[in-house]
């Protein structure tokens, strides 16, 4: 049933199995990233974040993944 009610545009955020998420005081959820290779074949991912620990460097505000942003 759920293969057949999907559909290319879905929300993000705290909905869904991001709903309630949190680290370290901040809100986590439901996140998703893509990327168009060369071959023209698309690479995606999404995610349900709900970690432990720290995510920010120190007690800073900059997240520990932003280097490895695209885009």
């Amino acid at each position: 049933e759920a293969a057949q009610t999907a559909t290319a545009d879905f929300q993000l955020g705290t909905i869904g199995a991001g709903t309630g998420a949190l680290t370290s005081g901040l809100k986590g959820g439901l996140g998703s990233a893509s990327t168009l290779l060369d071959s023209g074949v698309t690479v995606g991912a999404l995610a349900a974040v709900n970690p432990t620990g720290s995510v920010t460097t120190g007690r800073t505000r900059h997240f520990w993944a932003a280097p490895f942003e695209i885009g």
